[in-house]
C-alpha cells in the first residue's frame, strides 16, 4: 500500500510537468496562463506556436498519463493501484504543482491512461470523438460526449470494479476542470449559461474567437508572443 501511494505521488509530480508551458516559454518566452484561452494545453500551445506544437504537446501529455501506469504494471502493481496511479497523473496535469495548481484539461493524459489500461475504451472514445466532430464540427462537444461515455463502455464490457470507478473518476476529473475553467469568477448574471458553456464548450462564451482573444481588466491583457 505504501509503495502504491509513493508511485501515485510520483505520478502526480510527473503529470504536473507543464509540457505546453515549457515549450511556449522556451521557444517564445510566453506563459500560456496569460495568452489566448489561458489554458496550459496543446490547443493553446498550437495557437501560439502552430499546429506542430499541438502534436508534440499532445504526445508528451499522453505519456504523462501512460508512463506511470506502465511502470506500475512492470512493478507488479494490482489493477486498483494502476488505476489510481493513472488518475494521479491526470490530476497532476490538471492541477500542476508547478503552476499553482493550474494546468490543462486532462484529455491527453486521460488518453495515455486509456492506452495503458483500457484499449477498447480508447478505441470507442476515438470513434465517438471523430463521429461527433464530423457532425458537429465542434471538438469540445465531441470530446465531452466521448469522455462521458467511457463508464458505459466499461460496464458494457463487464470490466471489474476498478475499471468502472476509474472511468467514472476520469470523467469527474475532466468535468471538474472544465467547470473550474481558468479560475475566472462567474458573472452575477447568466451564471447557469456560463456553467453550461464551460461544461459543454470548455469556455465561458459561445464564440471561440471571442474567448481566445478576450482580455480581462483584472488580469491584464492577454500576453502577446514575442516577435
Amino acid at each position: 500500500m505504501a509503495f502504491s501511494i509513493l508511485l501515485a505521488a510520483c505520478a502526480y509530480i510527473f503529470g504536473s510537468i507543464p509540457t505546453a508551458n515549457v515549450l511556449a516559454k522556451v521557444l517564445r518566452g510566453v506563459d500560456l496562463r496569460n495568452y489566448g484561452s489561458r489554458s496550459v494545453s496543446a490547443s493553446n500551445a498550437g495557437e501560439l506556436l502552430g499546429k506542430w506544437a499541438m502534436l508534440v504537446v499532445g504526445v508528451g501529455d499522453a505519456l504523462k498519463g501512460a508512463a506511470p501506469v506502465w511502470i506500475a504494471q512492470a512493478l507488479g502493481q494490482e489493477l486498483p493501484a494502476q488505476m489510481a496511479i493513472g488518475l494521479a497523473g491526470v490530476a497532476g496535469h490538471n492541477w500542476s504543482m508547478f503552476l499553482g495548481c493550474k494546468g490543462g484539461r486532462g484529455l491527453a493524459s486521460m488518453i495515455g491512461v486509456l492506452l495503458a489500461l483500457a484499449q477498447l475504451e480508447l478505441l470507442l472514445f476515438t470513434v465517438i470523438a471523430l463521429l461527433g466532430l464530423a457532425f458537429t464540427v465542434n471538438p469540445p462537444v465531441s470530446l465531452a460526449i466521448a469522455t462521458a461515455l467511457l463508464p458505459l463502455w466499461s460496464a458494457t464490457f463487464e470490466r471489474p470494479a476498478p475499471f468502472l470507478w476509474g472511468m467514472a473518476l476520469i470523467v469527474v476529473l475532466v468535468a471538474a476542470k472544465r467547470l473550474e475553467g481558468n479560475r475566472e469568477a462567474l458573472p452575477r448574471r447568466g451564471r447557469l449559461g456560463v456553467i453550461a458553456n464551460r461544461l459543454v464548450l470548455d469556455r465561458d462564451t459561445r464564440s471561440r474567437q471571442e474567448w481566445v482573444r478576450r482580455t480581462h481588466d483584472a488580469a491584464g491583457p492577454a500576453q502577446e508572443p514575442a516577435p
